[in-house]
């Protein structure tokens, strides 16, 4: 698992799905629900970030489903956030949409402010693609707010987004 997830961090994907693919097998042959659904939910970013999207979105809804079983907040959020990911790259806007709102909303819920701004740039991402600049400015300001007042240097990188926007 962690072999897989320093390949990601890398961009090596394609090296990571093997590595993050026998994770999956192991913890579920070892009954770990909670690691075999974050197992699933990396092997369907790895596989979003490779084209597979649909073998992505069956991974990542398995991974939703037992993360809910097993009442994990915090995996739910991330893997709602990875749900949206993959809608987006599919083009479906409205569904992207949807799964960063409710991940957003559970890390509001959890006072995980810095995770709820990251989340907050993918949304505003999902409605810039989808034509939605005000939307866009909206998530990506209130994402500024708590990066700026964490002093965080992703708060650059949205002062960037947000001048890049037109007038």
């Amino acid at each position: 698992h962690n072999i897989g997830f320093l390949l990601i961090s890398q961009h090596r994907h394609r090296e990571a799905l093997t590595h993050v693919d026998r994770s999956v097998e192991l913890f579920e042959a070892a009954g770990d629900r909670l690691w075999w659904a974050r197992a699933l939910n990396g092997a369907g970013w790895v596989r979003a970030e490779l084209g597979d999207h649909e073998r992505a979105l069956e991974q990542i809804e398995q991974a939703l489903e037992l993360l809910r079983k097993v009442a994990d907040r915090h995996g739910e959020a991330s893997t709602l956030d990875s749900l949206g990911y993959v809608h987006r790259l599919r083009g479906d806007h409205e569904e992207a949409r949807l799964c960063y709102e409710q991940a957003v909303d559970l890390l509001r819920e959890l006072g995980d402010g810095a995770t709820e701004s990251e989340v907050l740039l993918n949304l505003g991402d999902a409605r810039r693609a989808a034509g939605d600049d005000a939307g866009a400015a909206r998530h990506w300001g209130r994402a500024l707010e708590t990066f700026s007042a964490l002093g965080h240097p992703k708060a650059e990188e949205v002062r960037a987004r947000l001048a890049d926007l037109p007038a």
